[in-house]
């Protein structure tokens, strides 16, 4: 059997040798040899050329076509003296060398041995490329942002792309951005309370209303801010609107307009001009508002066993203008030396009118009114931003000093017209009360930064900070009561101040990331203020120095995966109160919001916990997050009844004290979805 099986093996095998010999004996009088080919690529100055590619080519017979093709079969790279070689290469066939470098034209050079096949070795010698001068076009990277991007201690959502709130004001982009909350007048909170808005992560005394949405290209939500920021002023964390800025090289502008069907309309105009070291931007845009709006409110209080409701039905109009404009200059003296200033110049007006149908009931007794308030609000702030920054040769190693001034001054009148009804709606009575208020404000801060990386992935961060608020504002009331003819001054009802906010700080911060994915941020600032205030009615001064005090931070991030990621802090703050707060005066400009403030309050120190998880897919963004605070000495409002001066009846007086603590637990989970041009969320607490 095992004979068969050998014969049957032979049988099969002399074919096949058969078969692959006339391939290897084109000629019985030739003889097969394999040489070495070799050579030296160099420029057309004869310096060799390191790292060219050499593609060894066999050129070949087609039978089916007939024609000649090429074959690639090896291919090499020169040595640093511009020298290559490929061994074993047939003597008997046909070659070709393609030669490629960057910069250099590629050339085919043939390597034909002829008739004499029994050369061991063929030298090309060198071989010279040439320079290529074509220019290439230039190549454009285009892609989509993610509409939420996790930073260890923040969360940024790139809104620049979203037009809902194309034709608007910051407002309508914070109405569409998961976390933040803004309510019918405009008021904007996070985690339920005021933030502290930053521009450019500066401080600033524009409101949001006054910030057009087109020029904005994201928003940083800090929930819980670092020792890296203010200890002091933002309890309910930061919003930081970041200005778009263009940074294409040569001139470019763009132009763009918009109405909506209430009648608003808005123009905005860019240009840039970026050529070597220099580069300048201007920004303008003029912006007409029409708005509608209706609200209610529902308020309940029990003071000494007497209870009292009101209820307010609101419906309101405005009409309003902004003009907005931004010059920016930037000059690099070297690569890593730039300096950047940039003044910003802001004008608007706000003529807001409203209808508020209002039912008290105390005691028993009903009463209505109808107040009809028509008002005007204009502004003029200014800014002036400068910034240096110095880098050094470690990458990531860089100094910064900025400068940042904001100032204007403001203007606001109204009429408030209160229409006393009976039981059929008809009006008995009628009160006027006129408002004539004017403002300067004044905010600079001086800061420095010094970043320093390390080899091992840490990260040092520090710095010095010096802020300064200066606020003056003057405002009168008069009121024509009900019966008479003519206005009558009311000094008590009039809040003319002036106060002086200084804070200095130093922070250290010292971040990097350990094993599995976890990064941290550990960071301490320390911190002073004094607080000067005076009332101009009656000459008194008040005056607060707050001592040093340390508030530490403590940031870690872990990625469960490239999609799923875990967030936690810890932080400790500080609220102190403000002049309106401590000031002994009740304003009586409101009389719906009659306030006291209390010169006994002490700061409220608040300590902060937020858990955060993050899940990416496509799109679309899951996010959870659980948020914990602890506050000792809450200032918070106490409502009290007293007489009123003015109308000679009781009325309840808004002031404030320190109630020993509080505590706050809750969580939020958000669902976001990015399309081609709009963003959609849902959100449940």
């Amino acid at each position: 059997m095992k004979r068969y099986i050998s014969a049957v093996i032979m049988a099969t095998a002399i074919p096949t040798l058969h078969a692959q010999t006339p391939s290897s004996n084109r000629s019985s009088d030739i003889t097969i040899s394999e040489s070495r080919l070799l050579g030296q690529i160099v420029n057309n100055q004869g310096k060799p050329i390191a790292q060219a590619s050499i593609n060894l080519l066999q050129v070949i017979n087609d039978n089916a076509t007939g024609k000649q093709r090429e074959v690639l079969l090896k291919s090499t790279s020169t040595r640093e003296d511009g020298k290559f070689s490929f061994s074993n290469v047939s003597t008997s066939d046909k070659w070709k060398l393609r030669i490629s470098s960057i910069g250099y034209t590629a050339i085919d050079v043939p390597v034909e041995y002829g008739t004499d096949n029994k050369i061991s070795e063929k030298d090309l010698g060198a071989i010279t490329l040439e320079n290529d001068n074509r220019k290439l076009d230039e190549v454009i990277v285009t892609g989509r942002k993610a509409l939420l991007e996790m930073d260890i201690d923040k969360k940024v959502f790139n809104v620049e792309k979203n037009i809902v709130a194309t034709g608007g004001t910051a407002i309508d982009v914070f109405r569409n951005m998961p976390s933040v909350q803004v309510d019918i007048d405009g008021n904007v909170k996070l985690r339920n309370a005021a933030p502290t808005i930053f521009v450019d992560g500066k401080p600033t005394t524009l409101t949001p209303d006054q910030i057009p949405a087109d020029v904005i290209e994201k928003v940083e939500i800090i929930t819980n801010p670092s020792a890296k920021y203010d200890a002091s002023g933002s309890m309910a964390g930061i919003i930081n609107i970041i200005l778009k800025k263009n940074k294409k090289t040569g001139y470019n502008g763009m132009v763009t307009a918009g109405g909506d069907r209430f009648g608003g309309t808005n123009f905005m105009g860019s240009l840039n001009a970026r050529q070597d070291k220099l580069n300048i931007s201007l920004t303008g845009m003029n912006m007409r508002m029409r708005t509608n709006s209706e609200g209610d409110s529902h308020r309940t209080s029990s003071i000494n066993g007497l209870n009292s409701t009101v209820d307010q039905d609101i419906e309101g109009k405005t009409k309003g203008m902004i003009t907005f404009g931004r010059l920016g200059v930037d000059y690099d003296f070297s690569p890593r030396t730039s300096v950047s200033i940039a003044g910003v110049l802001v004008e608007g007006k706000f003529r807001p009118n409203e209808n508020t149908l209002i039912s008290t009931q105390s005691g028993g007794n009903t009463s209505l009114s109808k107040r009809i308030s028509d008002s005007e609000r204009s502004f003029k702030p200014r800014g002036l931003q400068a910034g240096l920054v110095q880098k050094f040769k470690t990458e990531g190693e860089e100094f910064t000093v900025d400068f940042n001034y904001f100032g204007g001054e403001n203007n606001s009148n109204g009429l408030y017209s209160t229409n006393y009804l009976n039981d059929i709606n008809q009006i008995t009575g009628t009160q006027v009360q006129k408002n004539i208020g004017s403002g300067e404000n004044q905010f600079m801060t001086i800061q420095t930064d010094y970043v320093k990386p390390f080899k091992n992935g840490m990260k040092l961060e520090t710095g010095l900070r010096a802020q300064i608020n200066n606020l003056k504002n003057l405002n009168d009331n008069s009121l024509k009561a009900v019966g008479q003819d003519d206005f009558e001054n009311i000094s008590s009802a009039s809040a003319n101040y002036d106060s002086k906010n200084s804070v200095y700080a130093a922070y250290v911060s010292l971040g990097g990331n350990l094993k599995d994915w976890v990064s941290y941020k550990v960071g301490v600032r320390a911190e002073s203020s004094t607080y000067d205030g005076e009332l101009l009615n009656t000459n008194e001064k008040f005056h607060n120095r707050y001592p040093l005090s340390l508030f530490p931070s403590l940031f870690l991030s872990k990625k469960l995966s490239e999609k799923d990621q875990v967030q936690m802090s810890v932080t400790r703050r500080v609220n102190r109160p403000n002049f309106f707060q401590m000031i002994p005066f009740i304003d009586y400009t409101d009389s719906l919001n009659i306030t006291r403030g209390n010169a006994d309050l002490v700061p409220e120190f608040t300590t902060s916990g937020e858990l955060s998880y993050s899940r990416t897919h496509g799109k679309g963004t899951f996010l959870v997050s659980v948020y914990y605070k602890k506050t000792n000495n809450l200032i918070t409002r106490y409502l009290t009844q007293e007489l009123n001066p003015i109308t000679d009846k009781m009325d309840f007086i808004n002031t404030y004290i320190n109630a020993n603590s509080s505590q706050k637990l809750w969580g939020r989970v958000y669902l976001y979805e990015q399309s081609e041009e709009m963003v959609g969320y849902d959100s449940r607490s």
